[in-house]
């Protein structure tokens, strides 16, 4: 399994995908810093990018600093190229909740 970074091509058995911004981390933040227009990804509702507090998500973010957020609505990255239908393909995502959420949203559309 390939691990996103910054605007990486990611390789999996020799199909190379590329994703911009895939790690979130085109902008740089101070902790606790964050914008509603994620570079790369086009959001409905109230999202964007976030370099979370250590109070707020366990750890670290899975690709150095930075954290995708959603609120309300949705968040989109268009790949730029056309897959086939019959051709099998792995899209891995890291989903969590805020720490200390009493009652945190769930049910999640990846498509």
């Amino acid at each position: 399994m390939a691990t996103l970074a910054n605007d990486d091509v990611v390789s999996n058995e020799g199909r190379d995908i590329f994703i911009v911004n895939a790690g979130l981390e085109d902008e740089a933040f101070d902790d606790g810093g964050y914008s509603y227009d994620a570079p790369g990804w086009v959001r409905t509702g109230t999202a964007g990018d976030h370099n979370p507090l250590a109070s707020h998500i366990a750890g670290e973010a899975d690709e150095g600093s930075n954290v995708g957020w959603l609120t309300t609505g949705s968040v989109v990255n268009t790949l730029s190229e056309t897959y086939a239908s019959d051709q099998n393909y792995v899209l891995s995502v890291a989903v969590a909740v805020e720490l200390g959420r009493s009652n945190p949203q769930s049910g999640y559309i990846i498509r």
